[in-house]
């Protein structure tokens, strides 16, 4: 796979944001290169550059079929899923990498589930691959986790079963993917962990999510880095015409309030211009706010806390500016874990916390699920903004002010559009006492799963007869009793 070289870097403290780099080819020859300059061609104009003159090069990276192999062996993909189409959610499964292991967390009714386990045991049979399967509300997944030490992600004064929500489906995707192994005499942990949605329409889409994840964590020079994919477009169909939109109406809000955000910190921005760099504010530099497909190392999946709902995705930038941009070590992991395993001990000071933004060639075509979802997926994303500690200094009043009124102008949503929260959540009230004003809830946030005990998790999983599952596996569990 080739790519352009980042045009521009920012740096908020040792949290490294890499400009829109975009997918030149899906394959390339030879070996894996760091950035090289290739002569434009005739019909690509010439363009100048901050000193006005003209670049008769871009620069690209390249990685081989080779080294993307070598990520996506030690990669696990996570497919968190909802009553989909069977059939489209099994070409989804069909395009994740065959050395890759599939992890399916599933929201789905039981039956439904029933149907997607049985599914997934037949695609494993058929194909040889490594596959697992969860429900997310599973009475047992809910005593393990509690076990565990997460009883956070456990609604324990409601039905008593794992949240609902998008972010507690990814954090049990990373709780399994982190105490997995690859088959064999000796194990070896997966290294890096994935996540695609599973309403995606084009399986070929997919799979250059799933090699852009591996290109991306191969060229990443940081121990801890994250891989986050910015779609080529999102088709629409407008006056019977298939429009090929650059984005969505969620991420269009979302970034332009992160980056809004990002100048406000007065992040320093390296900005590659021919072979100078040059400080520069902030402008559209995060385009990948509400990114579904991303990917990271296990390493940083542990350390990072993880947001309800859909804020997790823009929350990810959120916590690692809030938690890591000052700070010079990070505290030892508790979990227990062998030394093999992925999981981090200490990141030494001075450590650099790298995210790159990669641009596909695919447009992105997903189901249709309507304005709510749409209002829901960006009202999380702000609200998450709005409560972090980033905003509340004096210098930011006015930011917050204008964000809070930008949210509460799109209060006519019903109920199923609010933010989910727990019972504690919703005692607060939703005027802020000091000012008198309307707030936006608060979504959760669960602490890392680091400090958890996951391979407890995981083998109290395998002795329960409940809805998990693994390739290999002898038996088939008795399901779930909800």
């Amino acid at each position: 796979m080739r790519l352009t070289a980042p045009a521009s870097t920012t740096h908020v403290g040792r949290v490294e944001i890499r400009g829109l780099q975009r997918i030149v080819e899906l394959d390339t020859l030879g070996t894996s290169t760091g950035p090289v300059r290739l002569p434009r061609t005739p019909h690509d104009p010439l363009t100048p550059d901050a000193q006005g003159h003209q670049s008769p090069v871009i620069a690209t990276e390249s990685v081989s079929s080779q080294d993307l192999y070598k990520i996506q062996s030690r990669t696990a993909i996570v497919v968190p899923c909802k009553d989909e189409s069977l059939d489209n959610m099994q070409g989804v499964w069909a395009a994740v990498p065959a050395s890759s292991l599939l992890i399916v967390v599933s929201a789905s009714d039981p039956e439904t589930y029933a149907c997607e386990r049985d599914a997934l045991r037949a695609f494993c049979q058929q194909t040889g691959r490594n596959a697992l399967c969860i429900h997310q509300g599973d009475p047992k997944v809910a005593r393990a986790v509690t076990a565990a030490g997460m009883a956070e992600f456990v609604d324990q004064d409601g039905n008593g079963l794992v949240h609902k929500g998008k972010g507690e489906a990814m954090a049990v995707g990373i709780a399994l993917a982190a105490t997995a192994h690859n088959m064999g005499n000796v194990p070896v942990y997966y290294k890096y962990i994935g996540f695609v949605d599973a309403d995606n329409l084009v399986p070929g889409s997919v799979q250059e999510y799933c090699r852009a994840f591996s290109a991306g964590l191969f060229l990443a020079q940081a121990q801890d880095s994250m891989v986050r994919i910015s779609w080529a477009s999102k088709p629409k169909i407008h006056n019977g015409q298939l429009e090929f939109k650059k984005s969505g109406r969620s991420s269009e809000i979302v970034n332009r309030w992160l980056n809004k955000l990002l100048s406000e910190l007065d992040a320093k921005v390296e900005t590659v211009a021919g072979d100078n760099a040059t400080d520069t504010h902030t402008g559209q530099l995060i385009c990948t706010g509400n990114a579904g497909e991303h990917a990271m190392t296990i390493s940083l999946a542990l350390k990072l806390r993880v947001a309800n709902g859909y804020a997790i995705e823009p929350f990810h930038f959120l916590d690692m500016i809030e938690r890591f941009a000052g700070q010079a070590r990070e505290a030892a992991s508790p979990a227990l874990t062998p030394p093999i395993s992925p999981v981090p001990i200490m990141t030494e000071t001075g450590t650099t916390m790298q995210i790159l933004q990669i641009r596909t060639i695919n447009p992105h075509f997903h189901a249709d699920k309507g304005e709510e979802h749409v209002a829901k997926m960006w009202k999380h994303g702000l609200s998450a903004i709005y409560h972090s500690p980033l905003t509340e200094s004096a210098a930011l009043s006015q930011f917050r002010e204008e964000l809070r009124r930008t949210i509460s102008g799109h209060e006519d949503l019903d109920e199923s559009s609010k933010l989910p929260t727990s019972k504690d959540l919703l005692a607060e009230q939703a005027v802020d006492v000091k000012t008198d004003l309307w707030q936006p809830e608060r979504c959760r946030i669960y602490q890392p799963l680091a400090s958890a005990n996951l391979f407890k998790l995981r083998k109290d999983l395998e002795t329960e007869e409940g809805s998990f599952w693994f390739s290999g596996m002898k038996h088939v569990g008795t399901g779930l009793a909800l």
